[in-house]
């Protein structure tokens, strides 16, 4: 007896490639940078700061390639598009009175700063065996992130007459530019309603020291700070 099986009862082969086309939501770290900068003005102390914010919760596309190629072991890359955010660094100045003693004017302003954010992952991947509709992967490498952040370089201002405020003419700025390599480890798992189109899901974790750069309005350490945790959610494809 002889028996034939319909091919579209047959076992599917295992996949060997996966293509994920992501939303990824990035979660900041960091803290509030601030800086000051003093000098003596009509025999009193004259003072300017600068408070740079933390970058916010952010929404960024991601695109990652997974190929197996022994035992359930593979290789991945993940290269996320360009995070663009604008954050507002507050300038206080606090400038004594040409003619009253203790009587200091203040002037106040928010200046908007640009920052970008690029980051690509290289990683080796293991393939946990589960039944055909699931997929989980675990991955662990390699990541490079590249910051671009603008930073206060120069205050122009200007000073009131008696009893006003101090105005605030003009503010120049300068590019803060660093990139590191650093770890990164996560997992990403899915599920396949049809044969070779699913969802998942993936959670990362980083960690990249990016070199101190120089904050130009003090001329002291400024740290960029990459983000560490990310989610992210969206389509996957195997073959």
């Amino acid at each position: 007896m002889v028996a034939i099986s319909s091919p579209a009862l047959a076992q599917r082969a295992p996949s060997r490639a996966w293509i994920d086309i992501d939303d990824t939501f990035v979660t900041p770290t960091g803290s509030v940078q601030s800086y000051s900068t003093s000098q003596k003005l009509f025999d009193e102390i004259g003072t300017a700061s600068v408070t740079y914010p933390t970058a916010t919760k952010a929404r960024v596309p991601a695109f990652g390639a997974v190929v197996q190629i022994v035992r359930g072991f593979g290789v991945g890359v993940r290269v996320a598009s360009v995070e663009r955010q604008t954050m507002p660094a507050a300038i206080t100045l606090t400038l004594p009175d040409p003619v009253f003693f203790g009587k200091p004017h203040t002037g106040n302003s928010d200046t908007p700063l640009q920052r970008t954010e690029r980051t690509m992952d290289l990683s080796a991947v293991y393939v946990v065996p589960m039944p055909s509709r699931l997929a989980v992967r675990v991955f662990a490498g390699r990541s490079r992130v590249h910051i671009t952040q603008s930073l206060i370089d120069h205050i122009t201002y200007k000073y009131p007459d008696v009893g006003g405020a101090v105005t605030i003419v003009n503010v120049t700025q300068q590019t803060a530019d660093g990139y590191a390599w650093g770890s990164v480890v996560g997992l990403n798992a899915g599920v396949f309603l049809l044969r070779n189109v699913g969802v998942g899901i993936e959670v990362v974790r980083r960690h990249v020291e990016i070199p101190e750069q120089s904050e130009p309005f003090s001329a002291r350490p400024f740290t960029l700070s990459p983000h560490r945790t990310t989610f992210a959610a969206g389509l996957r494809l195997r073959f």
